[in-house]
């Protein structure tokens, strides 16, 4: 009851490494072998959602931030005033729990999985109970949000940011990150649109919550994780980047280069996805900060560009990140629309098809085509209705961030 959370930079006299993923780790609770973490979400029971919503607020921070690299992993602490999440019903009113942002942990590969596959990085952005200020809180005063990132086809800024500075490459070393344009850490990043075509099964931008441990000794379970579902993109480089820096304090004994304990047993673990809601635009937003960069920024968001310049004054780098990550996800969409006109189509005539069928063996083959184009027509008509609500969300969030006025329909130009 009384374990202590202090994994994140374990201390050096314990003995232990990722040799062979955590089997020999002998301490704490790492060998209870139950309500341990990382698990293959796949193959946990999963549950309906109990009512909650998951309430995530986060103010961009564009001061300079230490990465250490402890030997085993590469670790970032946060200023105080970074945002966090908060679980209830109401935001503010009812909540039963909130938590600050605390400090960021980074695996290669990826620790969680699903169908048992792992990605290149995952980062875990640690949050303790509002108003615990120890370094080592409790585990019941921990919840972690993990998200998998893998090559995708536009950059990740927050992870860009994480490295834009130079990442440590021995152990015992830091670096300063984070310290220049046009970085800044914006961690609702984390909870925004993924990368397209990754997932099909209608749950891209989603979030499942379980009860499990810390990943490193001494494995402390009661920690609350929030992992999601399909990946985020990154670029080649900037995920080789975070592997050389883990690579280059691997112990030479060990096969596979990387810092991600073993899959843990998933037999009677449960997990249930909540609703969860942005709500950084009901925090105090801190004085914007001109950034040169914002040209480029805004000329990666398309078609937004001329409507935003001449508009009125200048809009801040936060809001031009926003408007390119809305663009993005708004280009999706109408890719989705349009794989949904066609699929839909083909159903219907798959469904004439069978209609007109005569019975036997040519009404069995046209009932299959007819429950496969229906099956592909269901799942992208999910996709689309997931992008929807990606960007009803995201519209809100981008008018929260400047006073300048845009619409949907200048992004899609």
């Amino acid at each position: 009851g009384g374990a202590s959370a202090a994994a994140l930079a374990p201390s050096a006299a314990a003995s232990w490494s990722y040799a062979d993923g955590g089997a020999s780790w002998d301490l704490g609770q790492c060998c209870q072998g139950s309500g341990q973490s990382p698990i293959n979400i796949s193959a946990a029971t999963h549950e309906h959602s109990d009512g909650l919503t998951t309430f995530f607020g986060y103010r961009t921070w564009e001061g300079p931030v230490t990465m250490v690299n402890t030997g085993r992993a590469l670790v970032a602490h946060l200023a105080l005033d970074v945002g966090g999440v908060a679980l209830g019903e109401r935001y503010p009113q009812d909540l039963l729990h909130e938590y600050d942002a605390w400090k960021v942990l980074v695996h290669t590969p990826s620790e969680h999985t699903f169908e048992g596959q792992r990605l290149p990085l995952e980062l875990q952005l640690f949050h303790r109970r509002r108003g615990v200020a120890s370094e080592s809180p409790a585990p019941g005063d921990v919840v972690v949000l993990s998200a998998g990132f893998a090559r995708g086809g536009r950059a990740s800024h927050l992870l860009d940011s994480l490295r834009l500075g130079g990442l440590p490459q021995e152990a015992g070393a830091q670096t300063v990150v984070n310290g220049e344009a046009p970085a800044s850490l914006d961690f609702s990043e984390l909870w925004g649109p993924g990368l397209a075509g990754a997932v099909a099964d209608g749950l891209r931008g989603n979030f499942w919550s379980y009860e499990g441990s810390l990943t490193a000794p001494p494995c402390s379970s009661g920690v609350r994780w929030i992992v999601r579902h399909d990946p985020l993109p990154a670029t080649p480089e900037a995920l080789s980047d975070f592997y050389e820096a883990v690579a280059a304090v691997t112990p030479m004994q060990q096969k596979e280069v990387g810092n991600a304990r073993r899959l843990q047993p998933s037999c009677g673990r449960r997990v249930m996805m909540r609703e969860h809601k942005d709500v950084s635009s009901l925090m105090n937003e801190p004085a914007k900060v001109q950034d040169p960069s914002f040209q480029a920024g805004l000329a990666a968001a398309g078609g937004a560009q001329q409507s935003l310049e001449s508009s009125g004054p200048t809009p801040s780098p936060r809001y031009a990140e926003c408007i390119h990550r809305l663009f993005t996800a708004a280009k999706e969409l109408e890719a989705a629309k349009k794989r949904q006109e066609v699929q839909c189509e083909a159903e219907e005539k798959a469904k004439e098809k069978l209609q007109a069928a005569a019975s036997g063996v040519p009404t069995l083959a046209a009932g299959e085509l007819y429950h496969a184009e229906q099956a592909e027509c269901d799942a992208v008509s999910r996709v689309v209705r997931a992008l929807t609500s990606e960007l009803a969300g995201g519209t809100a969030r981008c008018q929260g961030l400047n006073e300048t006025s845009f619409s949907m329909e200048s992004l899609m130009r």
